[in-house]
């Protein structure tokens, strides 16, 4: 089964930011979750994970007065981060 631990401590951080901090969404309505899986991973985890994470989303979602939504966005290959050049130099 696929696990991401802490995830509703980063869901949280991510969908109650509101500019705080600018690793994560700045407002909940545009907060979005990027998923990915890989090509041999089984129905049934991607089931798994999937109602692991709505439910973390709707626990968050009770205890907060503001109305949350969940936005799920599906990647066909791993996110690839690309290092910051260093600065030029005169």
């Amino acid at each position: 089964m696929l696990q991401v631990h802490s995830l509703e401590t980063i869901l949280k951080r991510h969908l109650l930011n509101n500019g705080k901090d600018f690793n994560y969404s700045d407002s909940p309505d545009r907060a979005g979750i990027e998923v990915y899986f890989e090509e041999k991973t089984k129905s049934e985890e991607i089931e798994d994970f999937l109602i692991n994470l709505s439910e973390r989303f709707n626990q968050l979602n009770k205890k907060n007065a503001d109305t949350l939504y969940l936005k799920i966005y599906f990647r066909n290959r791993p996110l690839r981060m690309i290092p910051v050049p260093p600065p030029k130099q005169n």
